[in-house]
């Protein structure tokens, strides 16, 4: 009898132990690339910038989700645009192919694709280029509060 509850106990202790750390959050060399992973940071207690350069040979249009008076702001082909000071984060920043650029008329069909890079002086450069409508590609750019800098 007494062995059984020693077993017992043991098996209850070592079970305890195994769930709690089960339970614990993983360590950070557990990090996995994935989809909802902040493509870089912005530090958000300093100035901050985004400019946005149209790699591609089509007009685009850029608006915030929160701009509901300002349509729709044209970028050119091979033009860059530099926002500052004009929003607040979170921002969501949608980019996409101008209504002059519709693959409707005939072209063929493209998705965008937003490479992101910030610099020491906290200047957030989003390059769009087009890529084929096999490879997935990007319609948001968002400034989470804490600096995290996401594309989808």
């Amino acid at each position: 009898m007494k062995s059984l509850i020693s077993v017992t106990l043991l098996a209850t202790i070592s079970l305890t132990l195994a769930l709690k750390n089960v339970a614990q959050n993983p360590p950070a060399k557990t990090y996995q690339p994935g989809f909802w992973q902040p493509v870089a940071r912005v530090e958000v207690k300093r100035p901050l910038a985004i400019q946005l350069v149209n790699e591609t040979d089509i007009p685009l249009e850029y608006d915030f989700t929160t701009s509901y008076d300002v349509p729709p702001q044209p970028i050119q082909p091979k033009q860059t645009v530099t926002l500052e000071e004009q929003f607040r984060l979170p921002a969501y920043l949608l980019i996409n192919p101008s209504s002059q650029s519709s693959t409707a008329s005939g072209g063929t069909p493209f998705n965008l694709k937003f490479n992101v890079d910030v610099n020491k002086d906290n200047v957030v450069t989003v390059k769009i280029v087009k890529v084929d409508s096999n490879t997935p590609g990007n319609t948001t750019f968002n400034i989470h509060e804490t600096g995290a800098i996401y594309v989808y």
